[in-house]
């Protein structure tokens, strides 16, 4: 980036090839630079044997007009190099409506210093946007004149290394298409009105040219960046008004929506085939890395104090990016960091890990020993690998402490789902000495200092206690099937009892504990509106926010109208998320759809009350994220700001 006569030279388009190593880039002053390895030597087959080193070669213009390159692509492999299809031309379009090929591997004396083909006087504005189909061997353009041209082969010139083009299509659009994109048989095309219509070859064999199939609207504005993933068959867009969605091409049915938390554009984003993730760069110069399947934020991290219009990853742990004064490749490093799980107050003394039915998870152990039986050499789960196994059993985690309380995390995000209430009940009157699952369902037994034992329904909360029971600790819980289920356990007293499990007595269920904070919903006129009403105290408050750092505080659960149950979480001393150290966050999350619904489209408006903050977003839940989660945005509210509510304000 640098000033030529008063005027700032910018890179307006970058393109990168892996295969051949070949980077791209165009100005605004109508300058075009690639960095590519040596030529090879025409004359030998062996290709590969060339210098590693990358050497730098520009193509220029009039410098009297000056004229920006708008976008660029790499085209013609498969015609110009049939052998192994991966040394093609540079295909750009610039704002004086030309199209121009450029041969960076200089197959002939006259590619060094002039484009190998010009298409012009055919689109009446400036390209914005170029794709080529290898399938089809055709390049598409766009231009600012609503068309979307089709150019093909015609034939060789003079020097039969490089193809000359025709235009053997015109479609017409009412507005500027400033997206294309070529998957499976159809062409993609994304306008300023945010609608994708999708074109495909004519079935009629007389005629060749493309027909629209169908068409849906996407965006609200205009879509600005348009991503083919084929490994998932998604399509990707970014649009102006500042959301990524992600669409199945087949039926355009939405799969995944989200809004910039940074409040302002995406720009670009491309797909990590290796790690199945999908990396987003905005106009603040953020790089952000999303798992679509989980519908997560992974990372955010802002690279440069600068838009990044470009991403393209290089392998599973180098990205590049391109901002308007430099090119940047970076190195990704993974480090796998523990979850923490907090709110026992006392030294955990047993876990127990429960699926989402005893049924599906004996079948997932067995399925997975029998696998590993049948292979020659077994090999030990990810990290990663492991997390989604459990996930997809909706695992939860049981932990008991010596504060005699026993609560359910959620196993993804370490948070606390909810609380057995030991506190009021028969089960209070001695601590827990020891918690076992009863296999083949999902109940706990826990063993008491007092000798008792109980059984614990993890559905609904409640507990009976066994009638035979020890005069000291257990110490330990057996169970084994002999006719019938017993549970076999051993005490302190020296004595082994059998219980049958149908002799129990009938103790009241217990339910889950409430928070000490009260928490009302009220029901409004419109049917379809729903107020989610948290009441904190404001000693509470302050008590949270001068505690530890990143510390997540849960309401009680609201169920609405619909059936749908929602939970407000609150980060009241920062949390862990770029720019959010200091700020106090509310989010908003959907624990359970209504019964027989897939998904929700759900507008909210967030309002704290002591400080006027107002938030409003919009997002579809669907029943694979449904733990999805949304608050508002960075520096709404800092920690520092709650110490100023007043004395006299007792609730917030």
């Amino acid at each position: 980036q640098r000033r030529i006569n008063n005027v700032m030279v910018e890179i307006k388009t970058c393109v990168h090839d892996a295969a051949c190593r070949l980077t791209v880039i165009g100005q605004n002053d109508g300058r075009i630079i690639c960095w590519r390895p040596r030529r090879w030597n025409m004359d030998d087959d062996d290709r590969h044997a060339v210098d590693d080193k990358l050497v730098c070669y520009e193509y220029g213009t009039d410098p009297m007009r000056r004229i920006s390159v708008e976008c660029l692509c790499l085209a013609l492999s498969d015609i110009v190099d049939p052998g192994q299809g991966t040394h093609g031309l540079i295909a750009s379009g610039s704002a004086d409506a030309c199209i121009k090929l450029w041969d960076p591997w200089h197959r002939h004396e006259s590619s060094k210093h002039a484009p190998v083909c010009t298409l012009k006087g055919y689109h009446g504005g400036t390209i914005l946007c170029l794709t080529y189909s290898s399938s089809k061997q055709q390049l598409i353009s766009s231009s600012t004149d609503n068309s979307v041209r089709i150019w093909c082969v015609q034939c060789m010139d003079e020097t039969g290394h490089y193809p000359q083009l025709s235009c053997q299509q015109v479609i017409q659009q009412n507005t500027w298409c400033r997206c294309l994109t070529t998957c499976i048989k159809h062409l993609l095309v994304a306008n300023d009105n945010g609608i994708l219509c999708a074109y495909k070859q004519s079935q009629s064999p007389s005629q060749s040219q493309l027909q629209m199939e169908s068409q849906r609207k996407l965006h609200r504005l205009s879509v600005i960046f348009m991503l083919y993933v084929a490994s998932t068959n998604h399509i990707v867009t970014l649009s102006n008004d500042e959301t990524l969605r992600v669409h199945d091409v087949s039926s355009f049915s939405p799969i995944f929506g989200v809004r910039n938390p940074e409040n302002c554009k995406y720009l670009a984003a491309d797909y990590n085939i290796d790690t199945k993730e999908l990396y987003v760069v905005d106009e603040h110069g953020m790089l952000q890395i999303w798992n679509l399947q989980r519908e997560l934020l992974l990372y955010a991290e802002q690279l440069r104090k600068a838009p990044l219009f470009h991403i393209q990853c290089l392998s599973a742990s180098r990205v590049m990016v391109c901002s308007a004064d430099c090119v940047e490749v970076w190195n990704l490093s993974r480090v796998q960091r523990p979850k923490h799980g907090r709110g026992h107050t006392g030294d955990v003394i047993a876990l127990v890990v429960i699926g989402a039915s005893s049924q599906s998870l004996d079948a997932s152990m067995q399925q997975q020993h029998d696998v590993s039986q049948s292979q020659s050499q077994s090999h030990a789960l990810s990290v990663d690998e492991l997390e989604n196994n459990l996930r997809d059993l909706d695992t939860v985690l049981y932990s008991v402490a010596t504060d005699n309380s026993i609560r359910c995390w959620d196993i993804v995000s370490m948070q606390c789902r909810a609380m057995l209430d030991t506190e009021h009940r028969e089960s209070s009157v001695s601590e827990i000495s020891i918690m076992v699952q009863l296999p083949g369902t999902r109940s706990l037994l826990t063993g008491h200092h007092n000798g008792a034992i109980y059984v614990w329904n993890t559905d609904n909360a409640s507990n009976m206690k066994l009638a035979h029971v020890h005069k000291d600790t257990v110490n330990g819980i057996m169970h084994y099937e002999a006719n019938n289920n017993n549970n076999n356990n051993n005490g302190a007293d020296g004595e082994q009892k059998s219980n049958d499990d149908d002799d129990v007595d009938d103790t009241p269920a217990v339910e889950i504990s409430k928070a000490e904070f009260a928490a009302e919903m009220h029901d409004e006129h419109d049917a379809g509106l729903n107020v989610l009403t948290w009441k904190l105290r404001r000693k509470q408050l302050l008590t949270w926010a001068a505690g530890k750092k990143l510390q997540c505080y849960w309401s009680p659960p609201f169920e609405c109208n619909n059936g749908s149950v929602w939970r407000m979480t609150l980060y009241p001393a920062g949390m862990y998320m770029p720019g959010y150290q200091n700020d106090c966050v509310l989010f908003l999350m959907l624990e359970d759809l209504p019964f027989g619904v897939d998904g929700l489209d759900v507008e909210f408006a967030m309002h704290f009350e002591a400080f006027d903050i107002n938030f409003k977003f919009r997002r579809n839940f669907t029943y694979q994220a449904q733990l999805a989660t949304a608050g508002w945005p960075r520096n709404c509210l800092l920690t520092q700001k709650l110490n100023d509510l007043p004395v006299s304000k007792k609730t917030v």
